[in-house]
This record gives structure tokens, sequence and C-alpha cells, in this order.
């Protein structure tokens, strides 16, 4: 199937700590309300956005920076005091824990009929505050395919570059796919384990083409390589 992925696909969210089982972030400014999060809350607002994930904290600071009174709901704790999340390497300590939402796939004959774990966030900031989120754009017949006007490809493509900050050189070099001045930074992960390696070369003999970048519209998105 195809993979479509929100416009922010990855935004590192650091937020003051405030713990509870449901989370109200309440803002004219999202900087303003983080320093004073137990000011009266006003009894409208413009817009309420239901998940603190990693879109969902992004959309709330855009509105939020337009003056407009937003509410978000979260039932997630704070990542902000975690250290396992501030220590990407412990990821997988994370893993059923209350900051993952503990999804798993159904059985499939491609996996010998096992399920299969899928991390997602739950917690302010979403899967990028776990570390669990790659930077995917999807595909250009992904947007084009919904046939909604102002969310095409060639429109999607430049909110993408406008909020990128690419921090691989490599990436940096094609402006047509990468944008570097934004605020949504995506690198390549510096560590690379042998066994992946090994992995990509058992793609290649296997006849599959490699991919050296999944959001080069270009080209087709099939294909094995490193993600973002």
């Amino acid at each position: 199937g195809t993979q479509t992925t929100a416009l922010t696909s990855v935004f590192v969210a650091s937020f003051a700590s405030m713990s509870a089982r449901w989370l109200l972030l309440l803002a004219t400014h999202c900087s303003a309300a983080l320093r004073n999060p137990f000011r009266a809350a006003p009894t409208h607002f413009d817009y309420i956005i239901v998940g603190g994930g990693t879109a969902g904290c992004v959309l709330a600071d855009r509105l939020s920076a337009a003056s407009k009174q937003v509410l978000v709901l979260e039932p997630g704790p704070s990542p902000a005091a975690e250290l396992k999340i501030a220590a990407p390497v412990a990821l997988t300590k994370l893993f059923g824990s209350e900051y993952d939402w503990g999804f798993r796939s159904a059985p499939a004959p491609g996996t010998a009929g096992r399920e299969v774990h899928l991390c997602r966030g739950k917690c302010l900031g979403g899967s990028s505050a776990t570390n669990a989120l790659l930077y995917l754009r999807g595909t250009a017949a992904d947007f084009d395919g919904w046939g909604l006007d102002g969310w095409g490809s060639e429109a999607m493509l430049a909110s993408f570059l406008a909020v990128e900050a690419q921090r691989d050189a490599a990436f940096r070099t094609d402006a047509l796919h990468h944008g570097s001045g934004g605020a949504v930074p995506a690198e390549t992960p510096r560590y690379a384990n042998p066994l992946s390696e090994r992995f990509l070369e058992a793609a290649a003999q296997a006849g599959h083409p490699s991919n050296a970048d999944f959001n080069d519209w270009s080209r087709p998105q099939a294909g094995g390589g490193r993600f973002q």
C-alpha cells in the first residue's frame, strides 16, 4: 500500500514538565503558555486539536503563533523528565511502556503468522518524542490521489521544503527535494549496524533496486536503503 505521513514528519518536541492523564495545552502563543501553564483558561477556542503527537504539536504551534486560541488534548504523559527519551539508544526500553500505544499488526503469511510490534508514541510530541519516527513523506501519487485543492504533490512538496532543516550535506545539494531553512531537522542515522549493511547487500543480490533517498520524488520509492 501507499505510505503517507503528516506534513511535519519529524519534529522533536520539548515541553516544560506537565504530567496528567489528559494534558491540556492552551496558548495564544505556545511558548508563553508553557511559561505559565496554570493561567485561567478562556471559554472560547478557535481550534481544538485531539492528540498532542508530532503533527498535533506542530499544528498547535503554527496556529497559536497566528494569535489563535488553541486547545490540545493528549492522553499520554509529558516526556520532559524521561531519561529513556533523552537518550535515543534506549528506544527499545520504551516499547510497551506508558509512552507507547503498544499497537501490534495482525498475523500475516509474510510474518509466518506472527504479530509485529508497532511502536507509536503516547505522549506529548508523539513518536518524535520517543525516537520512533522516520522522515518519510510518502509518494507524490499519495497526495495527487486525494484530488483535493491545495493538497496535491506540487503544493505539498513546497510545504515540505519550507519546514525541512536537512543536515546531511549530500541531500542539502538537492534543492528540488530538500530544504535547509525550516524548523524540522532531518538526518541519516550516524550509526549503521553491520547487520543492516548485510541486509541491504542481500536485498541487492535478490534483485531489488537501491534507493539512497526515499524522499526523492523523481524516482520510484521502492528499493533498499537507509531511512532518515
